[in-house]
């Protein structure tokens, strides 16, 4: 996403309805100034881990609950944004980390979590 030409991320975004970005991609994209971006740079899988992930995770839960439509990117879509999507799930649906990992995986099943994460989702 973060690689189109303006013009074509704006008119994607705007026919998804897409108003706030959550990007762990270490970029920044300066093209994105019409939304709200929310950019938590991750280097590393295990930085997934650190509590102001699951913080930041409850807070995009509460913005989907008031009606902002959320995109969670990194730089391939496999890992870091699928677990913090089945993070941001657990808190919207007031479910358990296992069943908002079931949820994630029936919409994204060739994500690559690493074992660590599914651990942590497990134990958590």
């Amino acid at each position: 996403m973060l690689t189109r030409q303006k013009a074509q991320k704006d008119g994607i975004l705007d026919d998804l309805g897409i108003d706030t970005i959550v990007n762990f991609w270490p970029k920044l994209d300066q093209n994105l100034e019409s939304r709200w971006v929310l950019h938590m740079a991750t280097n590393s899988s295990r930085a997934m881990l650190d509590e102001d992930i699951r913080l930041m995770a409850e807070t995009v839960a509460l913005l989907l609950e008031v009606g902002r439509t959320v995109l969670v990117l990194c730089e391939a879509g496999k890992t870091r944004s699928v677990y913090f999507s089945i993070l941001v799930v657990s808190f919207y649906f007031d479910i358990n980390y296992t069943e908002a990992l079931k949820y994630v995986e029936e919409r994204v099943p060739n994500h690559r979590l690493k074992n660590f994460m599914l651990e942590e989702l497990h134990d958590g």
